[in-house]
């Protein structure tokens, strides 16, 4: 029982960059109905961007910043080229156009970087200079950081959607698409609007990781099968279910880190989700379509 503390905080930690990446995969399939198979390569790049100007000598909430900032461009460029011609194609379209941008982004930062793992040495993630330990539990402020980035996160979304003019759009457009072209939304710039949080989300989910674990240019990719897998278990387009499905997942990697062992802790996770999915396809908060 000593120990539960300590894996109580370690999952909700793990938990918090799982749902944040849930949470912008599930953004994009909800608003423009795309299954964004290139969105493990925009984490990926988030946490080399955060790495290069962090080395570069800027602060490192300044980096998260910039890697936002650069993240969006990405992506809005990357909507324009790949994802607006193909809205309206078929799945195996949009399936075949992400994997080719996936493959794109992730080949160009081999080439920039090659692959070998790197990490972001802050000093918030240093044991020695700052050290967790309370109620049995002890870890780096990086953990708790990325712990409380992610509360911030979901609920400056929750203010965005509920409380502003482009969020009540970007809701009514997730639910009627017709409708909403009728009344004169512009639904381009909605979509656009969306990828662009969506990607935020993932940049800021790399810069956060990157001090807590090694990064890489294949970093994306168990990443992205496990945020589909949360995709599904929360629900279709379901925010609130990918947060929830996210810190689920998080604990269980955590707990089966130490009774079952650290190498087998994604085959276990991984294990879970197709239980979960089985006893209910439908997810947590979805609802049953024949």
């Amino acid at each position: 029982m000593s120990i539960f503390p300590q894996i109580i905080f370690n999952g909700f930690a793990l938990g918090s960059i799982y749902s944040i990446i849930a949470v912008g995969l599930n953004f994009v399939l909800g608003v423009l109905g795309v299954v964004n198979f290139a969105y493990g390569e925009y984490y990926m790049l988030g946490a080399f961007v955060v790495y290069v100007f962090f080395f570069l000598g800027f602060p490192y909430w300044i980096c998260i910043l910039i890697a936002v900032l650069i993240l969006i461009a990405v992506g809005a460029i990357t909507n324009q080229l790949v994802i607006k011609p193909i809205l309206k194609s078929s799945f195996t379209t949009q399936v075949l156009a992400t994997l080719g941008l996936s493959l794109l982004l992730q080949n160009t930062a081999l080439i920039i970087w090659g692959p070998a793992s790197r990490s972001i040495p802050t000093s918030i993630s240093n044991k020695q200079m700052g050290f967790l330990n309370f109620i049995g539990i002890f870890a780096t402020y990086q953990r708790l950081l990325v712990i409380i980035a992610a509360f911030v996160l979901f609920e400056a979304l929750d203010i965005f959607l509920k409380k502003t003019k482009m969020g009540r759009a970007i809701r009514a457009v997730s639910q009627n698409k017709e409708a909403c072209v009728i009344v004169g939304v512009d639904i381009n710039r909605i979509c656009l609007c969306s990828f662009c949080i969506s990607v935020a989300f993932a940049a800021i989910a790399g810069g956060l990781v990157g001090p807590v674990t090694s990064i890489a240019p294949v970093m994306g990719s168990i990443v992205l099968l496990k945020a589909f897998a949360l995709m599904v278990m929360g629900g279709m387009g379901n925010i609130r279910g990918s947060i929830i499905s996210g810190y689920i997942l998080g604990l269980i990697e955590s707990f089966a880190a130490v009774y079952i062992g650290s190498a087998w802790k994604d085959a276990i996770a991984f294990f879970a989700l197709f239980i979960f999915l089985v006893i209910k396809p439908e997810g947590i908060f979805g609802r049953w379509r024949s």
